[in-house]
């Protein structure tokens, strides 16, 4: 196996492959910028949901009927 050193390195397609490769790099830059946001969202949509259940369930239960006295 010859080893050639990159300086050396010719190539018809060297410009494209490099565009492509900053392509994909920009790619999965925003594609985990967006799942995060997305995470996020959902994560605060269920903390929304959790927090207006107590809310109601406090509201609407008498302090008897699970047993507990204030």
């Amino acid at each position: 196996m010859k080893f050639i050193p990159y300086s050396r390195l010719q190539s018809e397609n060297l410009i494209v492959l490099l565009y492509v490769a900053r392509l994909l790099a920009v790619i999965g830059g925003v594609w985990s910028i967006v799942g995060s946001i997305v995470l996020l969202v959902i994560s605060g949509i269920c903390a929304a949901v959790v927090s207006f259940e107590q809310t109601y369930t406090q509201k609407h239960t008498s302090p008897t009927a699970e047993g507990v006295t204030k």
